[in-house]
C-alpha cells in the first residue's frame, strides 16, 4: 500500500510516501519540482530525483534537435512541447497526418517538471495514442492522496470512487520530465522532431497564401501554417493572438482570413 503527502518546507512542496513492506515503513522525501525518476519502485524514482536535485541532468532525447533552421511552410505548427503538445503530434500522426512542425521556446533540459500526478482522464487520453504501457512501468499507482500544510489537512482525493466510470480509477505518480521523455522517445520513432528553442511571438493572416498563417519566431523568421495548435501554456501567443483577432473580427462585423487554429 501505497501513502503519499504534500508539504511545504523553505518555500518548497515536497512529496513524502510511505509504501508497506510486510511489518516495515519505508519512507521517501522528494522535491517536487524535480525530474526523473525510473524503475517500478517508488523509493528507486526518488533518489534519481535526489540526483537531479544536486545538478545531475538526463540525456537528450534524439527528438530535440537545438540547432535546426524552421520549415518556411507546414501544415500544421504546434507550438509548446509539452505532454499536450507532444499528444497533439502523436494523435495527429497516427490518424495520418505527417507534415507536422513542433517548436518549444526553450532548450531541451532548461524547463522544470511542473507535475507529479497524472489523472485518470488523463491516463485514458495518452492509453489512446500508445505511451501508457511505458509510463506505468515508470510510475507507481496511488488510488488516494492526501495534501497537507505543514500538520494541518488541505485536501485529500479518492480516485477509486472512479472505478465504475474510468478502467484507470487511480493517480499515477510520476514527475512530468518523464512523461516527456516517453512521449519524446515516441516522436523520434515517428521521426518527428522538436524543434528548440525558437519562441513564436506572433501570428497574423498570411499575405502570400490564402487560408494560411504566418507565424513569426522571435528569431525574425517565419513559417506559413495552415494550422496551428496552441500548447504553449498559460501565457499563450497562440491562444492571445486568437482573442485578438476574434474581437477584432466582431468588432468590424468582417470574417477574419484565418483557417483553423487551435
Amino acid at each position: 500500500m501505497l501513502q503519499s503527502r504534500f508539504r511545504p518546507h523553505n518555500n518548497r512542496w515536497f512529496l513524502t510516501s510511505r509504501r508497506l513492506n510486510g511489518t516495515s515503513m519505508v519512507n521517501t522525501k522528494s522535491i517536487l519540482r524535480c525530474s526523473t525518476g525510473t524503475g517500478h519502485d517508488l523509493l528507486r524514482c526518488l533518489v534519481s530525483l535526489s540526483k537531479l536535485a544536486n545538478g545531475y541532468k538526463p540525456p537528450t532525447c534524439a527528438s530535440e534537435v537545438p540547432t535546426m533552421s524552421l520549415p518556411a511552410q507546414a501544415t500544421i505548427l504546434i507550438a509548446g512541447a509539452g505532454p499536450s503538445g507532444m499528444a497533439a503530434a502523436i494523435s495527429l500522426h497516427r490518424q495520418g497526418i505527417h507534415d507536422i512542425v513542433i517548436v518549444d521556446s526553450v532548450r531541451a533540459g532548461e524547463n522544470s517538471s511542473r507535475a507529479m500526478i497524472i489523472q485518470p482522464a488523463t491516463l485514458e487520453a495518452l492509453d489512446t495514442i500508445g505511451c501508457l504501457e511505458k509510463l506505468m512501468a515508470l510510475g507507481e499507482k496511488a488510488e488516494r492522496i492526501s495534501i497537507h500544510d505543514g500538520s494541518s489537512y488541505v485536501l485529500s482525493a479518492d480516485f477509486a470512487l472512479l472505478s465504475s466510470y474510468t478502467k484507470f480509477p487511480f493517480g499515477l505518480l510520476l514527475p512530468q520530465s518523464s512523461t516527456e521523455a516517453v512521449m519524446l522517445k515516441t516522436l523520434d520513432q515517428l521521426g518527428i522532431k522538436v524543434l528548440r528553442p525558437f519562441k513564436v511571438v506572433s501570428l497574423a493572416s498570411s499575405q502570400n497564401k490564402d487560408h494560411h498563417i504566418d507565424v513569426r519566431f522571435e528569431s525574425g523568421e517565419i513559417v506559413q501554417a495552415k494550422y496551428v495548435i496552441g500548447a504553449d501554456g498559460a501565457h499563450s501567443v497562440v491562444l492571445r493572438s486568437m482573442t485578438q483577432t476574434a474581437t477584432k473580427s466582431t468588432s468590424t462585423a468582417t470574417s477574419p482570413r484565418w483557417p483553423w487554429a487551435m
